[in-house]
C-alpha cells in the first residue's frame, strides 16, 4: 500500500513537471496584445486601394524562452491582403517590463507577400542571462480584397514560433463606406431590393422606402429623402399619386387612374435609383347597373 501511494505521488510530480516544461518550452504563457487599428476599415478602401496602418501586435514573455527559435508568419485573414510596397514591416525587441539587464531574444524581418508577413526568431531569451523579452511589431498595412459585407476576420500565426491555430493577433473588420446612392426599396432595414416592375390595381396602395447605400451597395440606413416624385408618368398617373410619410423615409403610391410610372426618391449629393415601372390597371367591375329600362311595348328581335 505504502509503495503504491508513493509511486502515484512520484508519477504525479513528474507529470506536472513535464506539463510545466512543455508550456514554458512552447510559449503558451506569453502575453499577446493584439494589433489595433483594423476594427473599422471602410469598404471604400477596396475601391480606392487604400491601406490601413495597424499598431502592433506586441508579444511579451513572462519568463525567458517562451518565444522559441523559428518563424513567425502573420497571415492576413480571408478578404484582406498585406501591403507589399513601401517600407518593410519591422520589430523592436526590448527587455520585458519588470526585468533587469538585457535579453538575448532576437527577431528579424524576413519577407512579405500579400497574404503573409514573415519574421524569424534567431535567438531565444533562454540563452545567456535568461531575461524575458518583449517584441513590438510595426509597419503592418492591410486593405480589403472585396467590398461587400460581411468581411471580418483576424490575424493568425502559421509559423513554428509563437502560438498558432486560432490565436488572435488582431481583429480586422470592414464597415460600410460613405453614402453613394439612394434607392427606392421594398424594406426599411436594408434587407429588401429595389422595388421591381409590377402591376397595381387602381385604388390599391404600395409603400416603398428610401435606402442609402455605399458604392458597393452595402446598407447604411433608411434615410429621409429630400423629395419623392413620379418619373416617366403616362396616362392618368401623376406625381400627386405618391404621398411621402411625415419623416420622408417612406412613401405610399396609389392612383385611381390607369397608367405607368417609376417612384423616385432624391437626396442631395447621392445618385438616385428609382423603382421599377409600376403599371396601374383598371379594377374589375363589382356590379352591372342598367340605367335605362326597355319600353313596355318593346318586342324582342
Amino acid at each position: 500500500m505504502a509503495k503504491s501511494y508513493w509511486l502515484k505521488k512520484i508519477l504525479l510530480f513528474f507529470t506536472c513537471t513535464t506539463v510545466f516544461l512543455l508550456v514554458v518550452q512552447w510559449g503558451y504563457a506569453q502575453q499577446i496584445d493584439k494589433a489595433t487599428g483594423g476594427g473599422a476599415i471602410s469598404a471604400d478602401n477596396f475601391n480606392s486601394g487604400t491601406y490601413t496602418s495597424l499598431s502592433g501586435p506586441v508579444i511579451t514573455e513572462s519568463s525567458a524562452g517562451q518565444v522559441s527559435e523559428g518563424f513567425i508568419d502573420f497571415k492576413a485573414p480571408n478578404g484582406y491582403e498585406w501591403d507589399t510596397g513601401g517600407i518593410n514591416p519591422s520589430v523592436n525587441v526590448t527587455l520585458a517590463p519588470g526585468s533587469n539587464g538585457n535579453t538575448h531574444l532576437e527577431i528579424v524581418f524576413v519577407s512579405r507577400t500579400s497574404s503573409q508577413i514573415r519574421f524569424e526568431v534567431t535567438s531565444s531569451s533562454d540563452s545567456g542571462p535568461r531575461r524575458p523579452g518583449r517584441a513590438t511589431f510595426s509597419g503592418f498595412r492591410i486593405r480589403p480584397t472585396k467590398g461587400t459585407l460581411p468581411n471580418t476576420g483576424f490575424i493568425q500565426n502559421t509559423g513554428s514560433s509563437l502560438p498558432s491555430g486560432t490565436t488572435n493577433y488582431g481583429d480586422i473588420t470592414m464597415v460600410a463606406g460613405s453614402p453613394s446612392k439612394i434607392r427606392v426599396e421594398t424594406q426599411a432595414n436594408g434587407s429588401g431590393t429595389v422595388v421591381p416592375d409590377q402591376n397595381l390595381t387602381a385604388g390599391s396602395s404600395l409603400t416603398v422606402y428610401s435606402i442609402s447605400r455605399d458604392q458597393n451597395n452595402n446598407f447604411l440606413q433608411n434615410i429621409a429623402a429630400d423629395s419623392w416624385t413620379i418619373i416617366n408618368a403616362t396616362e392618368g398617373v401623376t406625381a400627386a399619386d405618391v404621398t411621402p410619410a411625415g419623416d420622408n423615409k417612406s412613401a405610399t403610391f396609389s392612383s385611381t387612374d390607369t397608367g405607368t410610372g417609376n417612384i423616385q426618391a432624391t437626396k442631395s449629393g447621392l445618385a438616385s435609383t428609382a423603382s421599377g415601372t409600376i403599371t396601374v390597371r383598371a379594377a374589375s367591375p363589382s356590379s352591372i347597373a342598367i340605367n335605362t329600362q326597355p319600353s313596355a311595348t318593346a318586342t324582342a328581335g
